[in-house]
């Protein structure tokens, strides 16, 4: 598991360093999130070990349960995703993207995300502190931390007002982020002269095919 500056570590069962098996674990008991892999550090005894691991929603929950002034995001296909207080200094300090929640039933608990597409990475990236970063997952350090009443307060009324507007048949409507915030980052990050006439052509289709989504356009 990688701990960067910002994640307050667990405490620590055995003299040498935290019970490998016990953390590890962790992260097996509850079915993988989509595809994510993560490399798992675990120091013991001065000795490190270095494996490849699926992360699942009971390891990311684990991480953000000891966060404080970082963003931790996870890349889940094409879409990079904060959840829990990740999520919440995300919305407060970079970009106040929607916000979506999902009851996970392996851990009895409401979890809040928020998220992106990967064209959109290198302007959410430009000029933030990056402390950590592999293939799908990164982390940003920011000068603010995250006072609990609030983030309590804030996920709490999240859940209060999407459980409320699924009672009432609303749905959210992402479409002013796409048409505004996303889409302009997506066509600003996306080189032109970098790229292939084929390169352009997948691009035209996917920003269809984004807006179809989004009901902009039929």
């Amino acid at each position: 598991m990688i701990y960067t500056t910002g994640t307050r570590l667990p405490p620590q069962p055995l003299k040498g360093g935290f019970d490998a098996a016990k953390y590890t674990s962790l992260l097996r008991r509850s079915p993988p999130l989509g595809n994510l892999r993560v490399k798992t550090r675990i120091v013991r005894a001065g000795k490190t070990f270095k494996r490849k691991t699926k992360m699942n929603i009971a390891g990311i929950t684990f991480i953000e349960e000891g966060n404080f002034n970082s963003i931790h995001l996870y890349k889940e296909g094409s879409f990079w995703k904060a959840y829990e207080r990740s999520a919440h200094l995300f919305v407060n300090h970079i970009r106040p993207y929607m916000v979506k929640m999902r009851r996970y039933k392996n851990i009895k608990e409401d979890i809040i995300s928020t998220g992106f597409p990967d064209v959109a990475l290198h302007g959410i990236l430009e000029g933030r502190k990056v402390t950590a970063r592999q293939e799908n997952t990164i982390a940003i350090e920011l000068d603010a931390e995250i006072n609990e009443e609030e983030f309590t307060k804030w996920k709490n009324d999240c859940i209060e007002n999407l459980k409320a507007m699924k009672a009432s048949g609303i749905q959210q409507q992402p479409a002013q982020m796409c048409n505004n915030e996303e889409l302009i980052e997506r066509i600003r990050s996306f080189s032109l002269v970098n790229s292939t006439p084929m390169e352009c052509m997948s691009f035209v289709v996917e920003l269809q095919k984004s807006l179809q989504n989004h009901g902009i356009i039929q």
